[in-house]
């Protein structure tokens, strides 16, 4: 029975640009068959083909004029048994409009089973042919993800032995930064005592110094006092002695004066004696204040010596005392320094150890945004080089799933069957072993092409740290295929003709991880 159908520009196309649709058979071996592509709309060509994928199945036939000058195409061959891929094409990159496709066994194949039924992409056996490929493909997978497994066991076992020994040593490390720190805030302590008792010991024998210096010249004054008071003594004594001495010759003077003189008179003070007496007098008095003038000028040089030395000394005294505290007051205010040093930087690392683990209780996802949109601006029209390819990316990490994390690798593979995308998709990562990721944690691959972008979400089952994930291959709808997201859950998508050009024109550019 004719199949009829429509060639759009939205359809797939060959490497050389021009748009087909795909179509399966059933054959056995043997079997011949007749394949005949009629169009009143455009130049009809066909490919027969082999293979699991129409955009990389291997040409067996082909037929671009059913007669010469005819705008329609036919193919008969011989089958070998099994599916064949039946390409509808127009032979130019332009081509479209509607079309009759008809494939026909002879009896003898008709006996055997053969069927004349055509699976486009829209037909339920087009969908039983990828069941069955992604069946064989599961199979595989799991033979490889078994492989991989075992070998990532035993790398992760080494790995989870490294990081244990690394958090050992680190935590070794910070006890011992603790004890020494401890150990430097006791002797910084102890110094700082010590330097106290020096300085209280210091000061003391300073004070005892100047007490004795004091005393000494206290001491001093009052013998150098003593020495004026006998200096001043004797001089009055001599004064007193010396006008004694000068009255006595005064009185015999004028005794010899009474007594002398001629004719038997006696006669009375003579005016040269008098003079002589005054001037014995004035000699005298004269003497006595130049010699008590003397002793008060001494007296003044000792008091004045005595009062210099007495502020030198304490001016020294003032000037060691001054050095040892100045001395002191460096000592405290270095140790003072280094101990709020240490201690500042103690509690840094409190803090940032303390913010380290408020980001990972808040933490719901990571990467460089809380959320994850999408955009259509720059969308180049459909690349006929086909679908994003496979491969594999990890990064650093501190959280996944609220368990602490230290690096996380994702491996993927996003293709395109018989027109329809294929998702599929594993992840494993490193760190809390004792912690399971929230059920809801999913993985967001990042698909750009120049300013464009979306996410294709990969859901795989949720692993330990260390172990690999399990995934089966997926198809969803074009329009529920490349959306935005928050944290576990799509928010929005992108219309199916935009997610068809991202898928053909772009490449993965990163991931991110929800939950």
């Amino acid at each position: 029975m004719p199949l009829t159908a429509e060639l759009t520009a939205t359809a797939p196309r060959t490497p050389d640009g021009k748009p087909y649709n795909c179509y399966a058979i059933d054959t056995t071996a043997g079997g011949r068959w007749t394949v005949t592509l009629k169009s009143q709309a455009f130049d009809s060509g066909l490919s027969i083909a082999r293979g699991a994928l129409c955009s990389a199945a291997s040409l067996q036939h082909q037929n671009d004029n059913a007669a010469p000058g005819d705008l329609d195409a036919r193919v008969t061959f011989t089958a070998v048994g099994g599916r064949y891929l039946i390409l509808a094409r127009g032979m130019s990159t332009t081509a479209a409009g509607a079309y009759e496709l008809t494939a026909t066994p002879e009896a003898a194949d008709l006996g055997y089973g053969g069927s004349t039924q055509l699976a486009d992409n829209r037909t339920d056996a087009r969908r039983a042919l990828m069941e069955a490929q992604v069946g064989e493909r599961r199979a595989q997978l799991a033979e490889e993800a078994a492989r991989k497994q075992a070998a990532e066991q035993a790398a992760t076992q080494a790995r989870l032995n490294a990081e244990a020994a690394a958090r050992r040593a680190e935590r070794e490390r910070k006890r011992a930064r603790s004890e020494a720190f401890n150990s430097f805030l006791g002797a910084a302590v102890g110094a700082m005592g010590e330097v106290t008792n020096q300085m209280a010991a210091e000061n003391s024998r300073i004070q005892a110094e100047t007490s004795a210096m004091i005393a000494r010249q206290a001491a001093q004054a009052e013998v150098q006092r003593a020495a004026q008071q006998r200096a001043q003594a004797q001089a009055r004594a001599q004064a007193a002695e010396q006008a004694a001495r000068q009255l006595a010759q005064n009185k015999a003077l004028v005794a010899a004066s009474r007594n002398g003189g001629g004719g038997g008179y006696g006669i009375g003070y003579s005016p040269q004696t008098r003079a002589a007496a005054a001037q014995q007098q004035n000699a005298a008095q004269v003497q006595s204040g130049a010699a008590a003038s003397q002793v008060l000028a001494q007296q003044q040089a000792q008091q004045r010596q005595l009062a210099e030395q007495q502020r030198l000394a304490q001016q020294r005294a003032a000037e060691q005392q001054a050095s040892q505290q100045r001395f002191a007051q460096q000592q405290a205010a270095q140790a003072r320094a280094e101990a709020d040093r240490q201690q500042r930087a103690q509690e840094a690392e409190r803090r940032r150890m303390a913010q380290q683990q408020a980001d990972a209780d808040k933490a719901r996802m990571i990467g460089q945004s809380p959320s994850g949109a999408f955009s259509t601006v720059g969308l180049r029209a459909i690349n006929p080089s086909g679908s994003p390819g496979a491969g594999r990316l990890s990064r650093p990490v501190s959280n996944v799933g609220g368990c602490r994390a230290t690096n996380i690798s994702v491996s993927y593979k996003l293709d395109d069957l018989l027109g329809e995308a294929t998702v599929n998709g594993e992840w494993s990562w490193q760190g809390d072993g004792a912690c399971t990721p929230a059920a809801s944690t999913k993985v967001w691959l990042r698909l750009q092409d120049g300013s464009a972008y979306g996410y294709v979400e990969i859901s795989p089952s949720v692993p330990r740290a260390g172990g690999a994930s399990m995934n089966t291959t997926g198809s969803p709808d074009w329009s529920q295929l490349v959306c935005g997201f928050d944290g576990g859950r799509a928010s929005g998508c992108m219309d199916a003709a935009s997610a068809r050009k991202l898928w053909t024109n772009g490449r993965v550019a990163g991931f991110e991880v929800g939950w």
